[in-house]
């Protein structure tokens, strides 16, 4: 199993990139900014539509990983158990959404 002995893993960013020759860099500001710049044009040139489609598979995405989430914490829930803790989970969202945050440089 490598240098590493038993038990060692090798996995990204491990053992395997460093023999191939792969390493890790952070981004620089200029790449993020970049990047953001070019998903916001992107998302500008969606038409309202194609955002709206966008918009529902987000939250449909979001729904299904809440749901896997909950089951892989109770595998015997049953759909309504898994409805009122997705509804739970949700008002909890609302709750934490709703409190102000602190403005920075201000005394709270």
């Amino acid at each position: 199993m490598g240098e590493g002995g038993e038990g060692s893993k090798v996995f990204a960013g491990g053992e395997l990139d460093s023999a191939l020759g792969w390493h890790l860099v952070e981004p620089t500001p200029e790449l993020v900014d970049a990047i953001y710049r070019e998903k916001v044009l992107r998302a500008r040139r969606m038409t309202v539509q194609r955002r709206m489609e966008v918009g529902a598979e987000l939250s449909d995405v979001g729904r299904q990983m809440m749901r896997e989430a909950i089951l892989r914490q109770n595998l015997m829930a049953t759909e309504e158990e898994i409805r009122v803790e997705m509804r739970k989970r949700f008002e909890l969202a609302r709750k934490l959404r709703d409190i102000p945050l602190p403005q920075s440089g201000k005394a709270t």
